[in-house]
């Protein structure tokens, strides 16, 4: 009895022994197999991307640059001039947008002032959102408007040009390039708009009513007019345009800002020289985040251009963009696979040139500064909001790119994130410089190729 039980025991731990064998044998056998099954999926899916990139037509005639990166396996799926330096309009307000992280708070520094006896003496730190009407809470203005004390705006910290590098000076009436100044008001522009109860043609702010002719009839040529030396309007007021395109930008000047500000806050306001103040203290606008979104998502090169100016109010009193980017590349890009060649806030000059890999590289770093939800969210989201709203639109409503645009005459960039159909969160940049047509035929070829991406990563 002893005996057999031995041998049943005997039988029955060769038969583990042979399974284990077996068990290790056949996942021995399909680690490889799976393996190579991923890997002949991968090639193939790199194959179709790729021959989606190199092998349009549409894209040999002009040039195009792709780079597409894998975070979790630190590589690179695809390329394409990914090493070449291309002009990327409005992707550079990535680069600003990565400097406000590093440099500023939540909130927008928006006033820097000290109290001299019976004097209240302020000066600006370049807050785009003073008086904007897409910025409701206004504490800078409330401030000054309930201060019992002499007002005078301090001059002489703006150390800037009024316009970028590269800027084209032929756009000098139209929204998207106001002036830069220490303290922006009404974002520097005339805002057009019908009067709900006169439904009369109004400007805001007011003071420029005895400088306007409203016109009765559309003339193309006088959409929108501004007298290119002096603040003389002409307009037309189309309401078939956006709110933002019924807008002009006015000449600044320290000597207009305090008439505007006089006339908004129903007090004098003088002006004194600028000097440095030892009891100087510092007015907290909105939140940096409210800008950013609206930075990103509408591509406002006004608030882009600003911003460089509030990292630079925080660091020291001088107004001057050039050295916060010459800082920002030192100190925080000197690790980019390209030298970045970075001109101005917005993406306005076509001196700015980026490479591809750098562009992945940046957005990348940005990823660190944020948590991945809140990121996602300040970008544009394809076919929800944004400068994407009408592109990248998913087949089953859940987004698949967050991204910034980039778009100058024969350019177009689209740098971001792509969600892909397994989970991954791909890093991308694509780039595209001097075709010869629209944007449109590029990004109706871009979205396919992204599509692809979604769909086989």
């Amino acid at each position: 009895m002893n005996f057999e039980l031995h041998s049943r025991n005997q039988i029955h731990n060769n038969y583990i022994r042979f399974m284990r064998f077996l068990n290790t044998f056949l996942i021995g056998l399909l680690i490889p197999l799976l393996a190579s099954c991923l890997a002949l999926k991968m090639h193939q899916a790199k194959r179709k991307i790729t021959k989606s990139v190199s092998g349009s037509e549409l894209f040999k005639g002009h040039f195009t640059g792709f780079a597409l990166y894998d975070p979790e396996t630190n590589q690179y799926l695809q390329e394409q001039n990914a090493d070449k330096y291309f002009t990327p309009a409005s992707n550079t307000k990535l680069f600003t947008f990565y400097a406000g992280l590093k440099m500023l708070g939540d909130s927008v520094p928006g006033l820097k002032y000290a109290i001299s006896g019976d004097s209240l003496v302020f000066w600006g730190t370049g807050d785009p959102t003073f008086l904007d009407p897409d910025f409701h809470d206004q504490p800078v203005f409330d401030f000054l408007k309930n201060s019992d004390k002499h007002l005078f705006y301090a001059q002489g910290n703006f150390q800037d040009a009024h316009y970028g590098d590269g800027w084209a000076w032929d756009d000098y009436p139209y929204y998207y390039q106001p002036e830069k100044s220490a303290m922006p008001i009404y974002g520097n522009m005339a805002i057009f708009s019908m009067d709900s109860v006169t439904q009369k043609e109004k400007i805001t702010p007011s003071f420029f009513n005895d400088f306007t002719q409203f016109l009765p009839d559309r003339k193309p040529s006088l959409y929108p007019n501004r007298n290119f030396e002096h603040n003389i309007f002409e307009y037309y007021l189309d309401e078939d345009k956006s709110s933002r395109k019924n807008r002009v930008p006015f000449r600044v000047s320290d000597e207009l800002l305090t008439k505007l500000l006089a006339d908004t806050l129903k007090k004098q306001v003088g002006i004194i020289p600028y000097k440095p103040y030892d009891n100087s203290k510092t007015i907290y606008s909105g939140r940096m985040n409210e800008v950013y979104a609206w930075m990103l998502k509408a591509s406002d090169n006004f608030l882009a251009e600003h911003i460089l100016f509030l990292c630079a109010a925080e660091k020291g009193d001088s107004l001057n963009s050039a050295r916060i980017r010459a800082s920002m590349i030192a100190n925080h890009l000197n690790d980019l696979p390209s030298p970045p060649i970075w001109r101005d806030g917005s993406g306005l000059s076509r001196y700015n040139l980026f490479t591809p890999r750098s562009m992945v590289t940046l957005l990348e770093k940005i990823k660190q500064e944020l948590k991945e939800e809140q990121m996602l969210s300040l970008l544009s989201v394809g076919g929800v909001d944004g400068t994407i709203r009408s592109w990248y639109k998913s087949d089953d409503d859940e987004p698949y790119i967050f991204a910034k645009t980039g778009t100058l005459s024969n350019n177009h960039s689209l740098s971001g994130f792509i969600r892909t159909k397994s989970g991954k969160l791909l890093t991308f940049s694509f780039m595209h410089n001097n075709y010869n047509s629209s944007s449109t035929p590029v990004k109706i070829e871009m979205e396919k190729t992204l599509k692809l991406v979604r769909d086989l990563y």
